[in-house]
């Protein structure tokens, strides 16, 4: 399943500035625009009076299950909406806000768990997967994944598991009770993760950038095929002896000696900048030209499915009675 963790959306009312005390804190945004700040729990609010607009950031799994750990079911959307906008309503009592399903778009972090058969297995592709390069980005790869970055999006692959055990071992703030009692089921978890910034979100929606309109499976699946696509990873990752073993039965004994050499020295070295030739003619033939070592399980990137959350039903159940009831508790 393809979701959304972070998003951050904006919409446009006048609040008077007199409103801004105690806990909201008087930033600069840009050259001579000044905002306001406020931290919750699990949300940021923020306030530009100069354009009169309200914006708001956060996980929408970290608001609603108290982990990210967990790909966020987007048929809890208005209920989640229905959340935000009674904390809103809390904050601002004597205003009318349109309903955060109405907010315009302005970060979108969409995401998707892939899942291997072992801790092994899943390294594996994972070193693997570091050697693709996303065209026109610079990349930067480390132990648990790699993140390719443009000015309008950023595109993460990464060990959930170690991201979770490396924030417990250096930022434990950062982590959440919920985090720690579901660590052990993240452990063969690969996280795909495309942030799309607000120039992104512009030139692919335009105008068409209200949450409940980008909200759903179609959309949220087109973008995470477009950047499969452009990194390649929509082509199957065969074994080494898979490869070679295709090659030779599709290309002539000249050619295939040619590939041969151009995926041996792209597999050790992780480039083929200087033989793109060779790399198209084998994209085009439905080859990846990554291999990994041995033979493993296949992972189709382009199956969004996945395996569902282990007692995922039940953990649904027992966070949305916890913050119907916290919510009780504060209105």
């Amino acid at each position: 399943m393809v979701s959304v963790d972070t998003l951050a959306a904006c919409t446009y009312v006048y609040i008077n500035e007199s409103h801004f005390k105690g806990d909201w804190k008087l930033r600069r945004f840009i050259k001579s625009i000044n905002c306001y700040i406020k931290r919750f729990k699990n949300f940021r609010l923020m306030y530009i009076p100069k354009l009169n607009l309200l914006r708001i950031e956060f996980s929408m799994s970290r608001l609603f299950y108290g982990t990210n750990a967990v790909i966020f079911d987007l048929k809890y959307f208005n209920t989640l909406a229905r959340i935000v906008d009674k904390k809103i309503s809390v904050e601002f009592p004597a205003l009318e806000i349109d309903s955060l399903s109405k907010w315009m778009c302005n970060r979108l972090d969409v995401c998707v768990h892939y899942y291997s058969y072992n801790e092994m297995e899943k390294q594996s592709y994972i070193d693997v997967i570091k050697k693709h390069v996303l065209p026109r980005s610079i990349s930067y790869a480390y132990p648990t994944g790699k993140q390719s970055t443009t000015r309008s999006f950023n595109f993460t692959i990464y060990d959930k598991f170690k991201e979770i055990v490396y924030r417990k071992e250096n930022k434990f703030h950062t982590v959440s009770r919920e985090d720690l009692s579901i660590l052990h089921s993240t452990k063969d978890i690969i996280r795909f993760e495309i942030q799309l910034k607000r120039a992104a979100l512009n030139y692919r929606f335009k105008q068409s950038r209200q949450l409940e309109e980008l909200l759903t499976q179609n959309v949220l699946e087109s973008i995470i095929t477009e950047f499969l696509k452009k990194s390649h990873l929509n082509i199957p990752i065969l074994s080494q002896q898979e490869l070679k073993s295709d090659i030779k039965q599709r290309f002539s004994k000249t050619k295939s000696r040619n590939l041969l050499k151009y995926i041996k020295t792209a597999n050790s070295e992780g480039i083929f900048i200087k033989k793109k030739n060779y790399s198209s003619t084998l994209h085009k033939a439905g080859l990846n030209e990554f291999y990994l070592v041995e033979q493993l399980h296949k992972i189709d990137f382009t199956d969004f499915s996945g395996k569902p959350f282990s007692h995922r039903k039940a953990f649904i159940f027992v966070m949305i009675l916890r913050m119907l009831y916290e919510n009780g508790q504060k209105s």
